[in-house]
């Protein structure tokens, strides 16, 4: 795949998860507006469950893709450097026969269990503050990435990545502020929802940096089944948490 048309394909990807991630925020939020005989629909960490569940369903289209889609060229094995020059190095407990490292499954537990806490924190500020104000105020997910990535991945920042994210800043801080000062509801639950949404954030953005630190280096690990990794292990975790919450 020449650079152009991975870059297409990233643009393309980059709109879909917005203009997807915006409908499902509708969604969520119509959830919320349903209301019953006695009271209104109001279960966040049930509809986080479903998320991790929808991200399992992903994995016919990923044996579909197997199946049918374009094939890789097979990789070389990796061979370890040896001190014998007569012995024949064979790939470590560490590595797979294709030459790439052996994924550890659990792994996929530590960046779900993050992701489900902040889907399931999205889901609480959803009952109290509006959802396009939960949409636009999701974006300091760049922030606490960025400062994150910066000292954990030692991802180097040039200046239009700062000029990015001051410009980010500024905007969800005047978002915040005047949603804040509008009183169109409870300041009380404006200001709870917006301290919870935040703090899910942090675990959205912390979730990001454990998938670039602890899977980032599989090249050959498939987004697809990344997903189904995931979601599976969210299911596992809600399928333990659900009832008690």
């Amino acid at each position: 795949m020449d650079a152009r048309t991975k870059q297409k394909k990233l643009v393309v990807s980059f709109v879909a998860a917005v203009v997807l991630g915006a409908v499902y925020g509708i969604f969520q939020k119509m959830l919320y507006l349903t209301k019953g005989e006695s009271k209104k629909f109001d279960h966040p960490y049930f509809v986080a469950f479903l998320l991790s569940v929808s991200m399992v369903m992903v994995y016919p289209i990923y044996l579909a893709k197997e199946r049918w889609g374009p094939k890789k060229p097979p990789t070389a094995p990796l061979r370890v450097p040896s001190m014998n020059l007569n012995d024949t190095a064979t790939p470590t407990n560490d590595e797979s026969i294709s030459g790439a490292p052996r994924i550890r499954k659990w792994l996929f537990f530590i960046p779900s269990s993050l992701d489900s806490t902040e889907n399931v924190l999205k889901n609480i500020s959803l009952t109290m503050i509006s959802q396009s104000i939960v949409q636009m105020l999701r974006s300091t997910v760049m922030l606490y990435c960025a400062l994150l990535a910066l000292f954990f991945l030692k991802k180097k920042k040039y200046r239009h990545h700062w000029t990015s994210l001051v410009t980010v800043m500024c905007g969800v801080t005047l978002v915040g502020y005047s949603y804040l000062t509008g009183g169109s509801t409870s300041s009380d639950n404006i200001v709870v929802g917006l301290i919870v949404l935040q703090i899910g954030q942090l675990f959205g953005a912390v979730a990001f940096v454990a998938e670039e630190k602890f899977l980032g280096d599989f090249e050959s690990l498939d987004p697809l089944i990344l997903a189904v990794g995931e979601g599976l292990a969210g299911t596992v975790i809600f399928s333990v948490a659900l009832p008690i919450l």
